[in-house]
Parts: C-alpha cells; sequence; structure tokens
C-alpha cells in the first residue's frame, strides 16, 4: 500500500485528522483523486474577480467537490530576483510575490478556516463540519 493510501485509511478511522486536497484544474466533472475520497474535504476554484461569484473555468467540479474558495489571482509568494526575457528591453525585479490561479490556492484557505475552527469545534472533523456547514449554496455551482 502507498503512503499516501495508507494516510488516508488511517484518517478515516480518527476525528484527530482533517486532509484537505485541491479538486485539480482539468475543467471537468470526473473525481480527481485524491479529493473525491469520502472523508476528504474537495477543493474547487472560484473565480471572484470584478465581484462577481462563478466557478473558475479551469476548476474541476462536481457532485465530490465539498466547497469552493477564491482560486483565481491569488497573491501568494514568489522568488525574488531580477528577470529578463529576449524580448524585453530592460530587467524587471522580481519582488518576491506572484499572482497564482489554481485550485491549490483555493485549498489552503480552506485549509485555514478549518484549523481556526478546530479549538472552539473540540475536533478537526467537528470542525470540518461547521466550516462545510457554513458555506453558502450558489445556484449552478454549489457551497462557497
Amino acid at each position: 500500500m502507498s503512503t499516501l493510501a495508507t494516510a488516508l485509511t488511517l484518517a478515516h478511522l480518527t476525528d484527530d485528522v482533517a486532509i484537505v486536497a485541491a479538486a485539480g484544474n482539468n475543467s471537468r466533472e470526473r473525481p480527481f483523486w485524491p479529493a473525491a475520497l469520502k472523508r476528504v474535504v474537495s477543493v474547487g476554484a472560484l473565480d471572484t474577480r470584478d465581484g462577481k461569484v462563478g466557478r473558475a473555468s479551469f476548476s474541476n467540479h462536481g457532485w465530490w467537490v465539498d466547497v469552493y474558495a477564491p482560486g483565481v489571482r491569488i497573491l501568494s509568494t514568489y522568488l525574488q530576483a531580477t528577470w529578463k526575457l529576449p524580448s524585453d528591453h530592460e530587467p524587471r525585479p522580481i519582488d518576491g510575490f506572484a499572482y497564482w490561479s489554481g485550485t491549490s490556492f483555493a485549498a489552503p484557505q480552506v485549509t485555514a478556516m478549518i484549523a481556526n475552527t478546530i479549538p472552539a469545534a473540540g475536533s478537526p472533523r467537528q470542525a470540518v463540519l461547521q466550516v462545510l456547514a457554513q458555506a453558502r449554496w450558489v445556484p449552478d455551482l454549489g457551497p462557497v
């Protein structure tokens, strides 16, 4: 049995573990593993630009996605350097931050919500249930 399969199997046996996984960036409904496993919180990406809330065009989706969180143009860390493409006249500084898109940038936001809820909830599993219960339903999308 693989290390991942062993870890996920053990997580199913306890309330002391919460597992959150990105739903994937293939714009498909087909389940994506390990996100589609029953005790894994599967997170799809929202596009919230311009004040609108909708599924990001790249985000996997379907019955197996538990919740959606912002995943388009998320500011995150990057390297600090100077970059020059062959077509650039001058080098451009990179300041250590960049905008990224993907379900991998949506999943940590849900993970943080769960982690912040654990003390009041009493266990990671109860925190997961509370966070998912607070999600609001958006027609033609799902819980956000």
